[in-house]
């Protein structure tokens, strides 16, 4: 049976894959499709191959030989074979039948596949001659075996086009397969370079064309943003993409299409917790069009986005909600890694609540589809969630426990940033065990991580804790400090207005400034009132009245002294002192 959702990634893949074949002119470009449905492969090379003719594109098919299997010598055959190739015509190569080559040596000292990967590993460089895109169809299983027999051609990828079968259901062997890749190699949408996406935008506009075409281009060129981002300008043209994409696709009634940018953009305003109603926002729209055109995979994952939204503001109970129906879509799809995730935030909220059993047994539930599934990534983070609920539980040794394992799942996995992120609360725990020197250490590491990965949010927070860790309060506060100034840069508001709020001003208050912490509460609660997050604003009032209450705001030398001269005693004596100068003076004159 069809089914829609299906249906619509297919679609979307094969524009981002036509998108790559018409970029590539003039260039060498890798592009690897990958479906075990033959009579849907079948399909979509016919449909690219028709699209790409009526642009008087030139389109041909090669299969690998049997006896030697070189993907170079096809190629160069087949360009030996036609002139037209050899004028620099727009062109795509499509190849075949490398899912046919035999695994098994017979009476050869090496397999059939085993000489095509030697063939692909050893002679990459001699492929640079060629100057079109090459697509090469594989089946899921020998997409791994490239991966790992032909590293260095497969590092040469232009992109990785996912198709999956739209007439039957996967059946659970595939469905393994199929997740081993997703942990092995990361599903791409065909990244092309920026500049070639802004390129060929301009040349299509320049046509004043409103095509398909035109908005799967500028939501390319918004994920290319998002790739790249590392100042707040950046990030804003990410936006204007995603904009852009999304009024083509409204008026061209592209509603698969229009639910994913909206459901992306959403993504991007909840990333850094600046703009949380308009990423809530965003993700209802996507949620009215998902559920429309019957997609049922984009119906679980934005109803999880939207949990994720609530959760943040707050509104656990609604949060919860959102979990539960996004879990069971995705058991009705039989989509264990989304139920994973969905149980681990309901983990997360339960856990807020101060349900840590209920909370331990999600995150222990999610532990094992993740292990069933083969995702370690989703293993090392739940072990992470775990070790926080441990911690809560005053359950120290074991949470260390299950952070050392999850820094080896991630090391393993070659994830710098869950490594780094792991370092982080390793170092927690050991500080609130007054293991301050070991709790440093794990912290510098994590510090360098952070640096070399270019993670300026995680910097900032490691910087953070650096001040905590402090006992003289000036280099603790210049720590404080040098955090706030990155939050400021990466244009962090919720971190900005929770340094102020729990840390600057406290630190401020035990040095007897009680006017600055003053001050840093109310920047703090002016901040938060931006991105409309309560829990600061109400935390930073509560602060300032308990200031008010109990001590008198220091002021400077020359504000306590015109206080002091307004005090009617002084006035009084100021006056005597003035009259008595005043006579003796006179006589001293008379004198």
């Amino acid at each position: 049976m069809l089914t829609n959702d299906t249906k619509a990634e297919n679609q979307r893949n094969y524009q981002k894959l036509i998108v790559a074949i018409e970029a590539s002119q003039g260039i060498l470009n890798l592009l690897i499709a990958v479906c075990n449905d033959s009579n849907l492969r079948e399909d979509l090379i016919q449909q690219y191959e028709t699209e790409l003719k009526q642009q008087d594109f030139l389109t041909y098919r090669i299969g690998v030989r049997n006896q030697d299997p070189s993907l170079r010598y096809a190629v160069a055959q087949l360009i030996e074979a036609e002139p037209d190739l050899q004028q620099d015509n727009p062109a795509v190569i499509t190849v075949l039948g490398i899912d046919k080559l035999l695994s098994v040596k017979l009476d050869a000292p090496k397999s059939e596949e085993d000489r095509f990967f030697g063939y692909l590993q050893w002679t990459r460089e001699a492929l640079r001659q060629f100057r079109f895109p090459i697509v090469l169809w594989l089946t899921e299983p020998m997409l791994v075996r490239l991966v790992e027999k032909a590293p260095d051609f497969w590092s040469w990828r232009g992109g990785v086009f996912w198709f999956k079968s739209e007439s039957v259901p996967q059946e659970l062997a595939s469905a393994n397969v199929s997740q081993h890749i997703s942990n092995t190699v990361s599903e791409e949408a065909g990244r092309l370079p920026l500049e070639e996406i802004l390129r060929l935008i301009e040349q299509i506009e320049a046509q004043e064309k409103e095509a398909p075409l035109l908005a799967t281009l500028y939501e390319s060129l918004a994920e290319a943003y998002q790739q790249r981002y590392d100042s707040p300008q950046e990030r804003q043209l990410a936006i204007k993409a995603y904009q852009k994409a999304i009024a083509l696709q409204t008026k061209l009634g592209l509603k698969a299409d229009l639910a994913s940018s909206l459901e992306k953009l959403g993504n991007l305003y909840f990333e850094f917790k600046n703009e949380v109603k308009l990423a809530h926002d965003f993700y209802e729209q996507a949620l009215l069009i998902y559920q429309e055109i019957g997609d049922k995979q984009g119906e679980a994952n934005t109803l999880k986005s939207i949990g994720d939204v609530l959760q943040f503001l707050d509104r656990r109970d609604e949060a919860l909600q959102r979990y539960k129906t996004a879990s069971l879509f995705y058991q009705e799809i039989g989509d264990r890694l989304g139920e994973a995730n969905t149980l681990r935030a309901m983990g997360d909220v339960l856990q807020f609540l101060k349900r840590s059993d209920e909370a331990l047994q999600a995150y222990e539930t999610a532990w094992s589809f993740y292990r069933d599934t083969g995702s370690r990534l989703g293993e090392a983070n739940t072990l992470i969630a775990i070790g926080d609920v441990l911690r809560f539980l005053d359950r120290r040794d074991e949470a260390l426990q299950a952070y050392e394992t999850a820094l080896s799942f991630y090391h393993d996995t070659g994830s710098r940033l869950g490594e780094a992120n792991t370092l982080k609360a390793i170092g927690d725990v050991l500080q609130f065990l007054n293991r301050r020197d070991e709790a440093l250490q794990r912290y510098e590491i994590a510090l360098s991580s952070y640096r070399q990965i270019g993670d300026r949010l995680g910097e900032a927070n490691i910087l953070q804790e650096f001040g905590k860790l402090q006992e003289n309060p000036q280099q603790a506060l210049e720590y404080l400090q040098q955090a706030q100034n990155l939050y400021i840069q990466i244009d962090s508001i919720y971190s900005q207005s929770r340094n102020l709020a729990y840390f600057i001003a406290n630190l401020q208050l035990n040095m007897g400034d009680s006017e600055a912490a003053i001050n840093s509460l109310t920047d703090a609660a002016k901040l938060a009132s931006t991105i409309n997050y309560a829990p600061i604003q109400k935390y930073a009032q509560t602060r300032i009245d308990e200031i008010n209450s109990t001590h008198k705001p220091r002021r400077g030398l020359k504000e306590r002294f015109m206080q002091f001269i307004q005090q009617p005693w002084v006035k009084k004596l100021f006056f005597v002192v003035m009259f008595v100068g005043g006579i003796v003076i006179a006589l001293v004159g008379r004198r």
